[in-house]
């Protein structure tokens, strides 16, 4: 898909790229704008974004999009083109959108991807907080100890929606340990503690390599 210099979008479309490029790292920029430009996602009503840190690096992602077609196709483009735009969708106003990107984004093993993961189990649609929930053990647990350690403010919030939905959606569907937002949560935290004790066994000389003998020397 691809834009001509006459066509009459291109002034919205080159605000978009500016704003929603920023939603992966500066290595991925020019992947990223041949990717927003391709999904022409319209800018009148994004209703804001949120910050988050990749690796240390500062993106800022969209809170919604609004695709003017659903599940558009990107013909032609590499894998990683379309891993970015996976990404992008599960912003999308259409909850089955999100959903759908998100079984794709759920197989990206790369930081980047790991913000839109985190983001969407504050979701309201529980059927996408429960397909997170069955992926966890798929999903690099060092990613998310990293993601989560970088970004605790963000991992708060994302808490604290999760609580918000249960309250007032699904407390008569759900008892609150059978919910899979909180089963998230749990695992979640699992994961960042048993990170932290691995790294403080680490630092205390623990589970270090044992330095080899030289030739000759007793071991």
């Amino acid at each position: 898909m691809e834009l001509s210099d006459t066509d009459p979008f291109m002034s919205k479309q080159s605000r978009m790229t500016s704003a929603f490029v920023k939603a992966f790292p500066a290595a991925l920029g020019s992947v990223a704008e041949e990717v927003i430009r391709a999904l022409r996602l319209p800018t009148d009503h994004v209703p804001g974004y949120f910050h988050v840190q990749v690796c240390g690096e500062p993106v800022t992602i969209p809170y919604r999009v609004y695709p003017p077609v659903l599940n558009p196709t990107l013909g032609g483009q590499t894998p990683v083109h379309r891993q970015l735009a996976r990404c992008i969708l599960t912003r999308s106003a259409n909850g089955f959108e999100r959903q759908a990107a998100l079984q794709d984004v759920l197989t990206i093993h790369t930081p980047w991807a790991i913000p839109f993961v985190i983001a969407l189990i504050g979701d309201y649609v529980v059927q996408i907080i429960d397909d997170i929930n069955t992926a966890m053990p798929h999903i690099d647990p060092v990613l998310i100890a990293r993601l989560i350690a970088e970004n605790p403010d963000f991992y708060e919030v994302t808490r604290a929606r999760v609580m918000s939905y249960w309250d007032c959606y699904y407390r008569d569907a759900f008892d609150k340990a059978d919910y899979p937002g909180f089963q998230v949560l749990a695992k979640l935290d699992a994961i960042v503690k048993a990170r932290k004790h691995q790294i403080g066994t680490r630092s205390n000389g623990e589970d270090r390599p044992a330095i080899a003998a030289p030739d000759g020397a007793p071991e």
